[in-house]
């Protein structure tokens, strides 16, 4: 914000950014202080210096962009299934639940709830409900057929469940 403030100041005191500068009531050119070269230089030095802390910063904001992309996508397409009258991935993910067992089963086999989901995938697609809930056995319905929407817009599809998904025609 500083830098186009500065710019900013620069123009409206008629200097020309890049161009020939013009000494104030005159028409002749002001000869350059600096050569090409010698500012090309100290732009290099300055980015060499300010580099790693620019790059760090950098990554971590366009990080944080791209979680929050992500999230308003999976958003958007919840909101969307939502409002539509018939949901194919709904209308899926509860015919993978018939074959699957009951919303709260515990089998021991390392898969937990209506659509039989392990914790590696209850982690990332179901975080917060896996911290203040525990395993999917003790989520909502509703909470288990969101994460399994939630799985299937990032990428996933109905590859979690390959036996059942064929036999649900997926």
């Amino acid at each position: 914000m500083k830098s186009l403030a500065a710019g900013s100041a620069a123009l409206a005191a008629g200097l020309v950014v890049g161009g020939p500068l013009l000494a104030a009531g005159t028409s002749e050119e002001t000869p350059p202080t600096t050569t090409p070269t010698d500012e090309a230089a100290g732009w290099r030095a300055l980015a060499e210096e300010r580099g790693d802390q620019l790059s760090a910063s950098h990554a971590r904001e366009r990080r944080a962009w791209r979680i929050a992309r992500r999230r308003l996508r999976v958003i958007y397409h919840l909101r969307a299934a939502m409002r539509s009258s018939v949901d194919p991935v709904r209308r899926g993910l509860l015919c993978i639940h018939r074959f699957e067992g009951s919303w709260s089963a515990a089998t021991g086999n390392g898969y937990f709830g209506g659509l039989q989901m392990d914790i590696g995938f209850q982690a990332t697609y179901g975080g917060p409900l896996l911290q203040r809930l525990g395993p999917a056995n003790h989520w909502p319905v509703e909470a288990q057929l969101a994460v399994g929407t939630i799985a299937y817009y990032a990428g996933r599809g109905f590859g979690p469940w390959p036996n059942t998904r064929r036999s649900c025609g997926l």
